[in-house]
């Protein structure tokens, strides 16, 4: 029998009653109503905890590190993310297509979108095998950095919630079992591409996991991110 985890928003409902005349910004998802309350959500086994240290690239060539949490519960569609950026500590959550991102002041540096937690959140779940993908879906074919690869509209994957009006297509290559792509376009028909490489056995979870997401952000002033997970626990248990 699964057990059932709880996992809470305490983080984030810490984080809004810590920041003095903090700044919350909704994105095209719209925020839930229990964000500043403490959001439980019932989490089946397993859920995910990640440490994660971030490089952002901007194309002026400037760049800057940070380190984060991931916290993801497949299963229940939900991510928070918390860490410091430039403009201080900062959290945010995406939960069922709802996103909400929290920061410590106005003008505070955050290149964690609606768009971007559910690169991250799919990626985790189809690649990681936590959510099974069709298979001969038909001769979408799409070629990315000399790659041929089968395009897949998350539409197919009921486990995956999507936000309104966002658009999500999983990639994987031709031939392997494995999505290691996703593109995700959002309600204004801003695209990223995200790419999970450099994948490890994680030994409690009996998993095969990336340890690396690259995240690459289209527009006047693109932006890559570079995310290295350094650690994963099942519930907290470290395991490597």
């Amino acid at each position: 029998m699964k057990a059932s985890r709880r996992m809470g928003m305490g983080v984030l409902a810490m984080i809004v009653g810590a920041m003095c005349g903090c700044q919350q910004a909704s994105q095209p998802a719209e925020r839930s109503e229990a964000t500043d309350s403490g959001l439980i959500i019932e989490c089946e086994e397993p859920e995910l905890v990640a440490e994660a240290v971030l490089r952002v690239y901007r194309a002026d060539g400037s760049r800057y590190l940070t380190e984060q949490q991931h916290r993801i519960c497949v299963g229940a569609s939900h991510l928070v993310i918390t860490g410091d950026e430039p403009g201080g500590p900062c959290a945010w959550w995406l939960h069922n297509g709802q996103f909400a991102a929290v920061r410590t002041a106005p003008g505070a540096e955050s290149l964690c979108t609606a768009a971007t937690a559910q690169a991250i959140l799919s990626l985790m779940a189809v690649s990681g095998g936590f959510v099974a993908t069709p298979t001969g879906t038909g001769d979408a074919l799409e070629r990315i950095d000399g790659q041929s690869y089968e395009a897949i509209d998350a539409a197919l994957v009921p486990a995956l919630a999507v936000p309104e009006g966002f658009t999500v297509t999983l990639l994987r290559p031709v031939a392997q079992a494995r999505v290691d792509r996703v593109r995700v376009v959002d309600a204004r028909k801003r695209s990223i591409l995200a790419h999970a490489f450099n994948f490890e056995r994680v030994a409690q979870m009996d998993r095969i996991l990336p340890t690396r997401i690259e995240i690459r952000l289209s527009g006047p002033d693109p932006v890559r991110l570079d995310l290295e997970y350094v650690d994963f626990s099942p519930m907290g248990r470290r395991t490597r």
